[in-house]
């Protein structure tokens, strides 16, 4: 009878050291998940990489009822682009991709989306960031030196996805990037935390639709971009995402479109990997597309 009990006792112990590592998982994973909607605020500092470029200038403009802020630098081509960052960041993400399109001529416009670095209001990965580009798109339109025919956007992360989803529904913009963009948000939260499934699943996804929009879906969204061209890069090791997604919304984008993998690099480490090459291509490719002749049928 006293083994018995033992036993008992040690399957009770067991079982509840299993429950308590399952529900700390499970807590993790909304903790982490929760953490993309409560990023870090303040001040935003230039970085060393704006060290000599002439006019950095900080802009502010409306949307969704708050101001967001970011900064300028005027074009000197008639050509502007809009840059968005990814998740946790603010607008130095993507200050090596303005410098490289500035030092070619181009106006560039880096902003913190909603919620982030120096903008105000709350993230929900949803209506306000798209109204959040929108205005971005029409502050660099206002600019005089710009032609408003010669905008194009880059997008990273989930920068790269509210782009996918906002760029067909705005007219305006005539050429488009995104790096490493997904598919789907509730696929990508079931992949990222996939470790316990459900287990580890549910809290994410749960957290993801209590605190934003819903599901977000670029595959759904990029179908309908209309004769603007799109350059998507793959990060060849993204442990965030897989690169499966990207070259889904490659494959699902109409024509024209290309692609650049970037072999051995994690996600958005495109730069990091082979500054060189990225740069570049980036460059070229709103040369082409924004310094060529205007699309008609993309007229606002």
């Amino acid at each position: 009878m006293t083994g018995r009990r033992i036993a008992l006792a040690a399957l009770g112990a067991l079982l509840l050291g299993v429950t308590a590592l399952v529900v700390r998982k499970a807590i993790r994973a909304a903790r982490s998940e929760l953490a993309s909607f409560h990023p870090r605020q303040g001040p935003v500092a230039r970085p060393a990489e704006l060290d000599g470029l002439g006019d950095v200038r900080d802009v502010a403009f409306g949307a969704c009822g708050v101001v967001l802020r970011g900064w300028y630098v005027p074009s000197r081509n008639r050509a502007a682009v809009v840059l968005t960052h990814g998740s946790d960041a603010d607008r130095r993400a993507v200050v090596r991709e303005l410098r490289a399109l500035a030092d070619a001529g181009f106006g560039a416009l880096a902003f913190d989306w909603p919620g982030h670095g120096e903008s105000g209001g709350r993230v929900t990965f949803g209506a306000c960031e798209i109204e959040a580009f929108h205005a971005a798109v029409g502050f660099v339109a206002s600019q005089p030196e710009v032609d408003g025919a010669r905008i194009g956007a880059f997008g990273i992360s989930i920068g790269a996805a509210l782009v996918a989803v906002a760029a067909p529904e705005d007219r305006r913009v005539r050429a488009l990037v995104l790096v490493s963009p997904f598919t789907d948000a509730d696929v990508l939260a079931r992949w990222q935390y996939s470790e316990l499934g459900p287990v580890t699943q549910w809290p994410a996804l749960w957290v993801d639709h209590a605190y934003g929009d819903g599901n977000l879906r670029p595959i759904d969204a990029i179908g309908r971009l209309e004769a603007c061209p799109l350059l998507v890069v793959i990060s060849g090791n993204d442990e965030v995402g897989p690169p499966s997604m990207s070259d889904a919304i490659y494959a699902a984008a109409p024509q024209p479109k290309d692609r650049l993998v970037v072999p051995g690099v994690g996600h958005c480490e495109v730069d990091a990997g082979t500054p060189g090459p990225y740069r570049e291509r980036l460059v070229t490719f709103f040369e082409a597309n924004l310094l060529a002749a205007v699309t008609p049928s993309r007229s606002p």
